[in-house]
């Protein structure tokens, strides 16, 4: 109240003040870390209802990059926002905002075809990537059946497998390893009965395989000739 003068020539004048409570500063929801590539989703400012939501570049709070509750950070860009709320007509104090983009792992590297034979154990399988190694037995990425970069499956999982490397949430390709029967084969020698010999004198042996020959002798082709 505002008084002047005195007697009859006296004056007063009232004024009200309403002083609203502090404002706080807005909460955050949302994930603030993404994965190289990926497209980033919208941070939320969690505020009074009617408040105002002022999003900045800079500790300042002078440039203004966007309002409202939502915000969608640019993609592939580390950087800090400050986000703030006013009501009525009282600004908060801003709260930090530090938005990441982690590295995306490469594929593994590791053989995606898998001849084995019928009766006999299936391979073990070795992948070589960064981070964790891990290995499914559906496409969908569900059916966790190892960890680490080698792996011995059974006949449980065939057809197909899958691997794929991972450092915290951001996850590679998955590369698909497929299995397939190969055909039994039988190692013969041509003629192979109890052979007498003078010493040194040279004696042909031969198979019927065209490939994957391996003699004793270290030797590869489908004849050979000993003379001792």
């Amino acid at each position: 109240t505002y008084s002047v003068g005195s007697g009859i020539c006296a004056s007063n004048l009232a004024q009200t003040v309403n002083v609203a409570s502090a404002v706080g500063a807005p909460a955050i929801t949302g994930p603030t870390t993404f994965c190289d590539g990926q497209q980033p989703s919208a941070i939320l400012a969690t505020v009074l209802q009617g408040a105002e939501v002022n999003w900045y570049s800079d500790a300042a709070l002078t440039n203004l990059i966007q309002t409202g509750n939502g915000f969608v950070p640019t993609q592939n860009l580390d950087a800090t926002y400050y986000v703030t709320q006013s009501f009525p007509g009282c600004a908060s104090p801003a709260s930090t905002v530090n938005v990441s983009f982690n590295e995306t792992p490469s594929a593994p590297i590791t053989e995606t075809n898998i001849v084995y034979c019928i009766g006999q154990s299936l391979p073990t399988l070795s992948a070589n990537g960064a981070g964790v190694i891990t290995w499914y037995n559906d496409q969908a990425l569900t059916e966790q059946v190892g960890t680490g970069t080698s792996f011995t499956p059974d006949a449980s999982i065939l057809p197909d497998l899958f691997v794929q490397a991972s450092e915290g949430t951001c996850r590679s390709e998955a590369v698909q390893i497929q299995f397939s029967e190969g055909a039994l084969v039988t190692a013969e020698i041509i003629n192979n009965a109890p052979l007498v010999t003078c010493d040194f004198q040279p004696v042909v042996l031969s198979t019927d395989a065209t490939q994957g020959i391996l003699w004793s002798t270290g030797e590869t082709t489908s004849t050979i000739t000993i003379d001792n």
